[in-house]
């Protein structure tokens, strides 16, 4: 994969490497996910329901669509990968 994503940033289809753009949105989704709830309990005293709902789905479009963010130019964006 490295070969791969090496050759897609040297020929200039990606902004940056898609890669570390997936890890990043991935990364970002978990910690709003997993500490956002918590962080809120602890600022307001008490947990709810709405409080974990909230950084849930506040957290999940990252997480979830981690995968496609990397931004492609206009030379990788008519290419299918």
């Amino acid at each position: 994969m490295t070969a791969l994503v090496t050759d897609e940033e040297v020929r200039k289809y990606f902004l940056k490497s898609p890669e570390k753009v997936r890890n990043v949105y991935i990364v970002a989704g978990f910690i709003i996910i997993a500490f956002g709830g918590f962080l809120t309990a602890v600022l307001t005293s008490h947990l709810t329901g709405r409080t974990i709902l909230a950084s849930a789905l506040t957290g999940l479009p990252l997480f979830l669509f981690g995968r496609v963010m990397p931004a492609k130019t206009r030379d990788g964006g008519g290419r299918s990968w």
